[in-house]
């Protein structure tokens, strides 16, 4: 018998983890999700809907196609692998909740490339980036070095606030904001807001678009300093550890030796902000305690080190595809 492993589907409050992947989904792969992509139990608790389809008929790729509580379309474009992280191609087109056009962006190989535009709810043109190919490396977390350009922006009545790439811009995003100046198309000197729903205020220096250090303070005035916005957990000894701890711990049940079973387990689970795995949830099982074997396995992993965003620690959800065979 073989326990294949392993490609991660993440969810990040943050960045993101590519790796190769060893599986070809045949059904449609369903979560519901939080804003923050946080992967959730049900759709009465969700914010939206994620379907992963298997290639429709004209196409060699899986479709990604998400849509509100309220059916109304949210996004939409193929992928390249269905169980791992979504990594797009081609034409991505996403939309508000009311029906209008939110974004319009172009990707290779999960990176968008050339211009995009972006959109207000009232159907206003909000921005124009423009993206360069950044490489095939494959990276865990938020490349501070990887910059792309601000070409044009407006506020919401189509005034001019940035042009060709030189302005100042206060950004709102929810009930949060990011302001500062843009100089050449990327961000320089300080730029200041807030996130997490307004529960922490940030100041960050900016040089060539790269932060050089940043300042977060919670409700109550404590500070955290930070350097890279953005850094995921990371499992003791990195991925091939993680791999590694799988494989060795996964029991297969003798009932689905004895049937034959085989095929692939999606189990989700979070990484809290003390690094303990926690939220074990079975989302596709193949019956005979396979499931249950797994999420056993799981719940006997060590601690990882968590996850921050600006400085703060933040929970990350993933969901972990395990290919079981028994020859």
């Amino acid at each position: 018998m073989k326990i294949i492993l392993f490609s991660l589907i993440i969810s990040l409050f943050g960045g993101l983890l590519l790796i190769p992947n060893l599986l070809q989904a045949q059904q449609e792969i369903v979560t519901y999700r939080k804003n923050n992509e946080q992967i959730v139990k049900d759709k009465d608790s969700a914010d939206y809907i994620r379907i992963i389809k298997p290639p429709q008929p004209g196409s060699e790729l899986p479709q990604l196609v998400e849509y509100f509580p309220n059916q109304q379309l949210k996004k939409k474009g193929n992928i390249l692998d269905a169980n791992s992280y979504p990594k797009f191609q081609g034409p991505v087109i996403g939309y508000y909740e009311n029906g209008q056009k939110r974004t319009e962006e172009f990707f290779d190989s999960g990176q968008r490339v050339g211009e995009a535009t972006y959109y207000y709810q009232n159907g206003q043109l909000k921005k124009t980036m423009k993206y360069g190919k950044k490489g095939s490396s494959l990276t865990f977390g938020y490349n501070e070095k990887m910059v792309d350009t601000l070409v044009n922006y407006y506020d919401s009545l189509g005034t001019v606030l940035v042009a060709n790439g030189n302005g100042y811009v206060k950004e709102m995003e929810g009930e949060d904001y990011e302001e500062g100046t843009y100089r050449e198309g990327i961000r320089e000197g300080e730029w200041t807001g807030t996130f997490r729903k307004q529960q922490y205020a940030f100041s960050e220096q900016y040089d060539k678009g790269i932060v050089l250090s940043g300042i977060s303070r919670d409700t109550g005035g404590k500070q955290f300093t930070y350097t890279v916005r953005e850094s995921p957990p990371e499992y003791i000894g990195g991925i091939n550890k993680l791999m590694q701890f799988i494989g060795k711990h996964y029991r297969y049940p003798p009932a689905a030796i004895e049937s034959g079973v085989q095929g692939t387990l999606l189990v989700s689970f979070v990484v809290d902000n003390e690094g303990k795995v926690t939220d074990i949830e079975i989302k596709r099982d193949l019956g005979h305690g396979t499931g249950e074997a797994a999420v056993k396995t799981l719940k006997s992993s060590p601690k990882w080190t968590p996850g921050y965003t600006r400085g703060i620690p933040v929970r990350v959800s993933y969901v972990l595809p395990i290919r079981l065979n028994t020859h």
